[in-house]
């Protein structure tokens, strides 16, 4: 058969003809399962590749290993995304010169570090990881880093000096260096087998990297600001194919191209993700999903949280932290704490509110037996075992009980720099949706929120691992440093938001017959430790009150900040347990101090939700950083003032198409629609929405609508509920999103509206658990009817992915025609200004029509004629014409029996 292949190609390995691919051997298994090529290739055929070494715009971690497919960390406004791809590196490769010094820490420790020597850098940089180990003081240095194609590699953390010592003599070098988050990949890419004569002899110099041929990290780039001081001048040489020797003050370094012979895989080859391109995607089409929050029994957290949980003689429950496999041995951490400590009293020193704070946040964690004081010998513990956390405040002034919280830095790496957090499980996300959380806050007449006090440290952590979660503390500067050990679920460890959520879904679990009206409300109106649910009668809100302070006494966890539109519910709470007393709940002046529920703004006295507006000033020139910082600051889930949102959209997409920089003012054109549009945005703190949107007498009506412009395109959800002879028509959600750069057709974004429609609907009806009487779906685009009138595959990829993904949600006989004057989705495709946005009853009643019998509604046809076939001939899916042949019967005969015939 291969003879008879008429193909000029043959296989790269053997030159037999068939394909490289399936060469017998040619693919070996790696350790996690996939194939990586190993076909030998002539350099004029192997395609070119990078070492992903000296480029400064390369952030990988150093000691980080590059895996097949993977991210890393982000810099300031970078991205960095190494792969390995499946090309042999046989021919020539090229060796970069490193160092390796002596480096005396802030401690008197001596340490290693390694350097490598690079000519395209204009600046010396350190890691910050490496500057955090060695303890030294740091000057204030701030400036951009461009690498390979001007990409952005982050912005400096400052400025170091660094004193290096010859590990062959007594030389010393003193170097000025700016510090980096994170510089590049291990190097060299592969080990390099020094076995031949030429490079034994290499190996025999003096030299100033003796691990050069084995991948290892980078602590410091030497640039040529600096580097050419450390040449002695004198240079060796060994033949083709093999690097160059040059003498430096600390020895001999190697350096340049040499021939490997071997198979080795390939390394990195590194792609650059700048924030402008992922912020970009993130405002194009993204998807929504409700989250499931559903417990998978084979994450690898999952079976370790329920092979591992306890619970004490209490009710309290005991976890232990789910360290990932073949975890790294703890390194020295003790000195990075201590210098962590020290940066912060002398930040106490200027600010002594902040200091006074801090101690009383700690002396209470004492004081409840959160954390205990280590003896001399437990300080003496085996190194490997402990881990010293640094500390530090953050403030968040709008808090009702604590303004200052202390967190622990899990991410603080050791002596070898590698994290508490790298070494440990993050576990699955199974926290409950917060719009289906905030949908169902708003289908009970009567509603109370209550938060966990101290949820996290509620939970006790396995004793062994206590020593994980060291700290150094002191009052006053003139004490020695005291040695503690947290003894609860800490803040700022990564699976601490697992463990926490997990706990209440187990204690829900654990006592579900026990308080049954409890653990339903547990399992699925908690958030975190805000639990804000309802019920349809005042007697059931009693019980639920009553059977949620019992459950979670249970695991010794204690509600506190109640809030309720119940005045009696108020009253039967301790004082110092309420956000306000009942007396303002009667007097509707609770709406002095609103309630925060999930981050929204709700007065229990009026019953009805908004937003609160952080003002922003209109006379700054703003930049896109100021751009992204003010749209992130309108926290609406629910899509209350969408059409306001969808125009910051606008102008921050239209920033991002220019070749700004991300602190460079934005053009006079975007600064004045700015401008005008903050000025206004006080106004939003005026728009006021009823929380409650259902009825406890009477089946709830849903009514989507979609639009879409040129621009953006919107979906938004009302509640229809009959009250005696009338409708009462409320918002429910809504949700936008701006059309992608790329040229759309206002067919398909008309299409893409009504998808996001049938997504945001599909979320609103699985989140509520009240009785849906009916669901209509209403887009003024007749084309998209035109489309979900004929089954999907009639129409191209595009077109019939969409409107399958619709029907297979809402049926054809859901949508009907409404005309685009009276679509109050347009207001969220075009956008409104807030002054506008306030007094426009389209948008929050909906058509007027909707408040009348359905006999006055628009007509409703299953199927409609367009006006112009133009778009809707273009979305058709072609069809092959096929032949047939019409043969007389006793032709047919002929042919069956007789197959060699031809005719």
């Amino acid at each position: 058969m291969a003879g008879n292949c008429t193909s000029r190609h043959t296989c790269r390995i053997c030159r037999r003809k068939h394909h490289t691919l399936v060469h017998p051997g040619s693919a070996q298994p790696t350790q996690n399962g996939n194939y990586l090529e190993r076909a030998r290739t002539d350099s004029r055929d192997r395609p070119s590749t990078s070492q992903a070494a000296s480029t400064i715009g390369q952030n990988q971690p150093p000691g980080q290993e590059i895996h097949q497919s993977g991210s890393l960390p982000p810099a300031e406004n970078n991205f960095t995304h190494h792969t390995l791809e499946n090309i042999s590196a046989a021919g020539s490769q090229t060796l970069l010169p490193t160092i390796l010094a002596d480096v005396v820490d802030a401690w008197g420790n001596t340490t290693t570090c390694r350097l490598l020597l690079d000519t395209g850098s204009t600046i010396t940089l350190a890691s910050e990881s490496f500057v955090q180990r060695i303890g030294v003081r740091r000057t204030h240095a701030r400036i951009s880093i461009l690498g390979l194609a001007a990409n952005s590699a982050g912005v400096t953390r400052g400025r170091a000096h660094i004193k290096l010592r010859s590990r062959h003599s007594d030389q010393t070098v003193e170097l000025v260096s700016f510090i980096l988050n994170s510089l590049t990949s291990s190097l060299p890419a592969q080990a390099i087998d020094t076995s031949s004569s030429t490079w034994k002899q290499i190996c025999e110099l003096p030299l100033a990297d003796p691990t050069f041929c084995t991948p290892g990290s980078i602590d410091v780039i030497v640039g040529s600001d600096q580097l050419w001081s450390l040449y002695t001048g004198e240079q060796k040489c060994f033949g083709n194919d093999t690097p160059i020797a040059l003498n430096t003050v600390f020895g001999w370094i190697i350096a340049g191209s040499y021939n490997a012979c071997d198979d080795h895989l390939t390394s990195a080859v590194t792609h650059h993700a700048d924030l402008d391109t992922m912020v970009r995607s993130f405002m194009e089409m993204d998807n929504i999903h409700p989250s499931q929050a559903l417990l998978d029994a084979n994450d690898p957290t999952e079976r370790h949280f329920a092979a591992t949980h306890t619970r004490l003689e209490n009710g309290a429950y005991v976890v232990e932290y789910p360290f990932k496999e073949h975890a790294p041995p703890v390194d020295s951490t003790l000195p990075q704490a201590i210098n962590r400590f020290h940066s912060l009293e002398r930040k106490f020193r200027r600010s002594p509110d902040l200091k006074q704070q801090y101690e009383a946040f700690l002396d209470d964690y004492l004081r409840r037996g959160h954390m205990e004081q280590l003896t001399s010998a437990q300080m003496d513990e085996s190194p490997e075992t402990c881990f010293y956390l640094p500390h530090h405040a953050v403030i968040k002034l709008d808090s009702l009980t604590t303004k200052c919280r202390v967190v622990f830095d899990g991410s603080g790496k050791d002596s070898s720099g590698v994290s508490l957090n790298d070494r440990l499980q993050i576990g699955p996300p199974i926290q409950r949706d917060l719009l289906g959380v905030c949908l169902r806050f708003r289908q009970h007449p009567y509603v109370f929120c209550a938060d966990i006090e101290k949820m996290f440290r509620g939970i006790q952590v396995f004793k062994p691992h206590t020593n994980y979660q060291r700290i150094v503390w002191r009052k006053n500067e003139n004490e020695p440093l005291l040695h503690f050990r947290l003894l609860t679920v800490t803040y700022g460890l990564a699976p601490s938001p697992f463990l926490a959520v997990r706990v209440l879904k187990q204690l829900a679990e654990d006592h579900r017959h026990e308080f049954p009206a409890a653990a339903h409300a547990l399992l699925h109106d908690a958030y975190v430790d805000d639990i804000p649910t309802g019920c349809n009668s005042f007697d059931e809100l009693m019980i639920l009150k009553n059977e949620l302070i019992q459950l979670l006494d249970k695991a010794q966890f204690k509600l506190r900040k109640w809030s309720s539109n119940s005045w009696r519910l108020l009253k039967s709470l301790p004082e110092e347990d309420r956000c306000y007393e009942p007396i303002q709940l009667l007097n509707k002046s609770a709406a002095d101090s609103p309630i925060k529920i999930l981050g929204i703004q709700w007065n229990p006295g009026k019953d009805v939700m908004y937003l609160n507006i952080k003002e922003c000033d209109p006379t700054i020139s703003p930049t896109k950083r100021e751009l992204l910082s003010q749209l992130s600051r309108i926290y609406d889930p629910l899509g209350l003032v969408a059409p306001v949102t969808v125009l910051l959209k606008l102008i921050f997409q239209e920033s991002g198409t220019s070749v700004l920089q991300w602190d460079d003012p934005i053009p006079e054109t975007l600064r004045s629609r700015w401008k005008a549009l903050v000025e206004d945005l006080p106004t939003l703190t005026q728009c006021q929405v009823p929380r409650y949107i259902a009825s406890p007498f009477q089946d709830v009506q849903l009514h989507g609508f979609a639009d879409a412009s040129a621009q953006a395109y919107g979906a938004v959800v009302y509640a229809r509920v009959a009250y005696g002879g009338s409708f009462q028509i409320t918002l429910v959600a809504a949700k936008t999103r701006v059309a992608p750069i790329k040229p759309v057709s206002i067919p398909r974004l008309e299409l893409n509206a009504a998808l996001l429609l049938s997504r945001l609907l599909s979320i609103v009806k699985a989140s509520l658990t009240i009785p849906i009487f009916s669901t209509s779906c209403w887009t003024d685009s007749e084309i998209v009817l035109h489309w979900l009138s004929a089954p999907p595959r009639n129409w191209n990829t595009y077109v019939c992915n969409r409107t399958a993904e619709i029907l297979n949600d809402f049926p054809r006989s859901c949508w009907n025609h409404v005309r685009t004057e009276v679509n109050p989705a347009d207001c969220a495709s075009r956008g409104l200004h807030p002054s506008k946005l306030l007094e426009h009853r389209l948008w929050w009643k909906g058509p007027s029509w909707l408040a009348t019998p359905p006999s006055d509604w628009p007509p409703s046809t299953s199927k409609f004629s367009v006006s112009s076939n133009l778009d809707v001939n273009t979305e058709e899916r072609a069809v092959k014409p096929t032949t047939l042949h019409n043969f007389p019967d006793e032709s047919i005969y002929e042919l069956l029996i007789q197959p060699g015939r031809v005719c």
